[in-house]
């Protein structure tokens, strides 16, 4: 039996006309899957907060704790401005601009009845 490795062009061959067994298909796929295989989330934020950070150094516990939050606060913040944009035009929460011109959001009391219903809750 011989596998050709061209799983990258998304083909896999197999020639000879012997059964493969799951497992030599396994052991023969897992490698060419790592070499072509994106980046994880997890090896992006470390990697990121390290370009931001080059002097950097810290636990395991550390970069659980502060790394990774900063890297997935800023990839999340575009998602919660433009969600409380969409959720101020429907009048669902109050957009206040403080002193500084910071908007400032609230629940929006005269939309609650409409709210609870959208999510399914009860007003209590």
């Amino acid at each position: 039996m011989k596998l050709d490795r061209s799983i990258r062009e998304g083909n896999i061959s197999i020639s000879g006309n012997q059964p493969v067994s799951f497992g030599d298909l396994v052991a023969w796929v897992l490698p060419a899957i790592a070499e072509t295989k994106v980046m994880t989330g997890m090896a992006e934020d470390i990697l990121n907060y390290l370009m931001d950070h080059p002097e950097a150094s810290d636990t395991v516990d550390g970069i659980a704790r502060w790394w990774i939050l900063e890297q997935r606060v800023k990839r999340e913040m575009e998602e919660v401005k433009a969600t409380l944009s969409d959720l101020a035009r429907r009048g669902f929460v109050l957009e206040r601009k403080s002193a500084d011109t910071v908007a400032h959001y609230r629940l929006n009391p005269a939309k609650a009845v409409e709210i609870a219903a959208e999510l399914g809750r009860k007003i209590e």
